[in-house]
């Protein structure tokens, strides 16, 4: 995959990586953007990006490439209850 300046990047591609709190492998996570073609699905990642449970520790953030790859957006999450121990 040849360089790509930011403003020729696919529109929601560029706000994916605008909202994705770990800024590494831009490169990679923008051919597996591609390759996957989830343009047409940016508008819902993004959504989900930002309700997102990330860690505040970056270092248990998942590269955006592996974020993509494993379909994470798609990942559900239960509301912990704070009776059950």
């Amino acid at each position: 995959m040849k360089y790509m300046p930011p403003d020729q990047m696919p529109r929601f591609f560029r706000l994916f990586w605008r909202n994705y709190p770990r800024k590494i492998g831009r490169g990679a996570a923008l051919k597996s953007w591609e390759a996957q073609g989830l343009e047409e699905h940016g508008e819902m990642i993004v959504a989900k990006v930002k309700v997102y449970p990330f860690s505040d520790e970056t270092k248990f953030i998942p590269h955006p490439s592996t974020f993509l790859n494993q379909w994470r957006w798609e990942d559900t999450f239960e509301e912990e209850s704070s009776n059950e121990w």
